[in-house]
């Protein structure tokens, strides 16, 4: 958000209040679906994880950012399109190979399923990429960038039915906060 207030004087693109209380109401969602219930016993071990998965989810939020407001100045000055996407493209493979060679080196083999991940795992980003793109051209930012970080609400429900995570008060306000969120972000 904070890098969204930034950069909207030179996109030529205002909010209006509504979409503010969105953007606020998306923040609130987050939050709850970082927070963890978990018993006394082992309280401030989860203290430290949640403190370190919130740090986490923010920084992850400022690099998206960065990434949508870049995306949306490259298609503000007309930039090739193809261009944008090779540089994303270069940008994960090169990160993708780094974090394996530095974090993950003993579980890195080049059998048939590493590729078919890695082949998976390049068609999402290159969907994200690209409809991060498509929608940043005739979208304004300030709606678009918001509404594309709202994937949590799909991947609680991915994580019930595949991973039987249970689904807790805090996580169902936030499904209500995330919906609050998209219809206050596009209203016009």
């Amino acid at each position: 958000m904070a890098i969204l207030a930034c950069f909207l004087p030179y996109l030529n693109e205002t909010i209006t209040w509504y979409n503010a209380v969105g953007i606020v109401c998306a923040a609130v969602a987050v939050l709850c679906f970082m927070s963890n219930p978990g018993d006394r016993k082992h309280a401030s071990v989860a203290k430290r994880a949640v403190t370190l998965g919130l740090f986490m989810v923010i920084t992850a939020s400022f690099l998206r950012a960065g990434q949508g407001l870049s995306s949306k100045y490259a298609t503000v000055f007309e930039a090739d399109i193809g261009g944008v996407m090779l540089v994303n493209a270069v940008f994960w493979i090169v990160g993708g190979l780094l974090y394996a060679l530095l974090r993950e080196r003993n579980l890195m083999k080049m059998d048939s399923p590493m590729i078919g991940y890695g082949v998976m795992s390049g068609g999402i980003v290159f969907g994200i990429i690209f409809f991060m793109l498509e929608s940043t051209k005739g979208g304004n930012a300030a709606v678009v960038l918001p509404l594309q970080q709202m994937s949590f609400p799909v991947t609680l429900l991915l994580s019930v039915i595949f991973l039987h995570e249970k689904v807790t008060r805090a996580k169902l306000a936030g499904i209500v906060c995330s919906i609050a969120a998209v219809i206050l972000l596009c209203l016009d």
